[in-house]
Parts: C-alpha cells; structure tokens; sequence
C-alpha cells in the first residue's frame, strides 16, 4: 500500500486531508527540505522462539530425514524510524526466520 501517494498529490494540490494515513513525501517536492534534514534510525525486534517447525524440503514427502535439533525459529523484524522534528514515521524494512 502507497501511504504517501495520497498525501503527496493533497500537498502539490493544497488540499486538507485530516487524519489521513501516511506522509507527504515533502523532500521530493520543490522547495521542500533535504534529505540530510532527516534522521533515520534502524530497530530490529526479534519474537521468542518457537519450538517445533518443521521445513519439509519438497524432495522429503514423509519428512524421515527432519533432524529434530533444527526446529527452533525465531523472526526478527527490522524497522526504520524517520524523523524531521515531530512526527516520526516507522517503516517496515525487512523481516527474516532465524533457526536457532
């Protein structure tokens, strides 16, 4: 989902749109403030683990070759917080399993 199309083009149009979802994309606009204006910082959060998941590789259909040792996951999720004075913005970057 574009969250920053509809309050980019209110913007150009100088339309009022409260509480709409999203941010205009201002450092892409004429006149609008760098880029080295921003702040950007990185999070990453990591869920507990979670026993018992089994990956079946398409090759192994009655799963006998499943070593019991590497069924432990754990999903990490890594943000980026955009800040230019008040409000930040938290962005989705990447996520990833980690088998512990």
């Amino acid at each position: 989902m574009m969250l920053w199309l509809a309050p980019t083009v209110a913007r150009i149009l100088a339309l009022d749109m409260p509480g709409v979802q999203g941010r205009a994309l201002e450092e892409a606009l004429r006149d609008g403030p760098r880029v080295t204006e921003y702040a950007v910082l990185g999070k990453t959060y990591q869920s507990s683990k979670k026993s018992g998941l089994k990956m079946k590789l398409p090759t192994d259909l009655d799963g006998r070759s499943i070593d019991p040792r590497l069924t432990t996951y754990s999903v990490e999720l890594t943000t980026k917080i955009l800040t230019r004075g008040r409000p930040s913005y938290m962005y989705f970057d990447q996520a990833r399993a980690i088998r512990e």
